[in-house]
């Protein structure tokens, strides 16, 4: 017969500090930016240039223009659109502050 050997006080402990990190987190007001890391990870350009690029946004546009651009280059991508991309760049950076 097998025995398993749980330390439940270490789970709870983990449990308790992740939970700590979360209420932290909730507390925090945070930015998310664009960054090459999160470009990388979640669609097919190699930059964040490379994105701008293939966008076409230029460094008149404003900001409003430069996401429109942006997502409606990303409607082609695996992420789908703007907003997609910069929740799942906020996850990275949440699930980040977790560990």
């Amino acid at each position: 017969m097998f025995k398993i050997e749980t330390n439940f006080d270490e789970l709870e402990e983990n449990l308790n500090e992740l939970a700590k990190k979360a209420e932290e987190l909730n507390n925090e007001e945070f930015t998310v930016h664009l960054t090459d890391e999160g470009v990388i990870k979640h669609t097919n350009c190699s930059s964040l240039e490379e994105l701008y690029n293939l966008s076409g946004v230029l460094e008149s546009d404003d900001d409003e223009t430069a996401i429109s651009k942006i997502d409606s280059y990303l409607k082609n991508q695996p992420i789908g659109s703007f907003e997609e991309l910069m929740g799942a760049i906020g996850e990275d950076f949440i699930l980040d502050q977790l560990k």
